[in-house]
Parts: structure tokens; C-alpha cells; sequence
């Protein structure tokens, strides 16, 4: 049998994290994400940073939509909710790879030019690349491949995997 980079014998553990990566998306694809965008970081960073700078944007972005009420626990859905994926450029630069539900119920972001407004700036604010943000809507029939293309790497790395911001909405 031929061996390849993903077989056991180059990866222990590789069909477990194959078994994460579907259970990972089977679980998401009960749930709308209307928006898609990547989101790279002007120069390396470590996914220490890395992950602590999504934190930094989610709550920017959330405060942008949902004004202060985004942390008071009376109102849970007062927060962007997203999930993300972690990936190396051919550069060993990392991106987020996001899948960001619909922001609907905020009065502030009420439209799809306002959404990528306030991700382009706040994602600059947080230290990122603005101009290197790929900002896309989800067509209600392509839900799917976008979880599946942002959680990618999962079967490689589940800490890849990143929901602190998922609210389940």
C-alpha cells in the first residue's frame, strides 16, 4: 500500500482528527453563517497572538454592531457570533479563515456594505491587514463548503479550530 503524508504511518492520531474535522462540521451545519472573509496579519505572529488578536477584533466588532449592550449578560445575542480556522500562507504568515452568522438584529450594522465597513476597520484597528481582507456573502446553498474550507486544517491541527465567539444563534 502506498504510504501518504496523511496515512498513520506519517500522522498517528490522523483518522481521529479526520473524525473531528466531519463531527466539526456536521455540527455546524445546523446553523445560517451569512458572511465569509480571511483575515491576514500585516506581519508573523504566533497563533498565541494570533488567536488573542481574533478575540480583540470579535469584541471590536461586536461593540461596533451592538454599541455596550454587547457585554451585558441581559442580552446574550447583543455579540457577532463566528467561528474561524487558522491556516499558514505559502509565506508561513497565518490567516483567519471566519464564518460570521447574520447580523440582523443590529440596528448599527444594517446592511452588507456596513458588515464589511466595520470588519475592514476593525480588523485594521486590531493590527491586521485591511488590504489583504477578502470579504464575501454566503449564498444560502454554499453554507456548507465554507465551514468546510475555513475548518480545513483541523484534520491537520484541531487547535486550528477557533468558537470562543460561536453563540449558537
Amino acid at each position: 500500500m502506498k504510504s501518504t503524508f496523511e496515512s498513520q504511518q506519517f500522522q498517528p492520531g490522523f483518522a481521529q482528527r479526520l473524525a473531528y474535522e466531519k463531527a466539526l462540521n456536521d455540527w455546524l451545519r445546523d446553523y445560517e453563517f451569512k458572511y465569509f472573509y480571511t483575515l491576514t496579519f500585516r506581519s508573523d505572529v504566533s497563533v498565541h497572538k494570533a488567536r488573542a488578536t481574533l478575540n480583540h477584533f470579535a469584541q471590536r466588532l461586536s461593540r461596533r454592531a451592538f454599541g455596550d449592550s454587547w457585554k451585558s449578560p441581559d442580552f446574550p445575542m447583543n455579540r457577532v457570533s463566528l467561528v474561524a480556522g487558522l491556516e499558514r500562507q505559502a509565506s508561513s504568515r497565518l490567516h483567519w479563515h471566519v464564518a460570521m452568522q447574520p447580523l440582523d438584529h443590529s440596528r448599527r450594522l444594517s446592511s452588507i456594505v456596513l458588515v464589511e465597513l466595520a470588519v475592514r476597520e476593525c480588523w485594521a484597528a486590531s493590527g491586521g491587514s485591511p488590504q489583504q481582507l477578502d470579504f464575501q456573502v454566503i449564498n444560502k446553498n454554499e453554507d456548507d463548503k465554507v465551514v468546510s474550507y475555513s475548518m480545513k486544517q483541523v484534520k491537520y491541527d484541531t487547535d486550528t479550530f477557533y468558537e470562543e465567539w460561536f453563540s449558537r444563534q
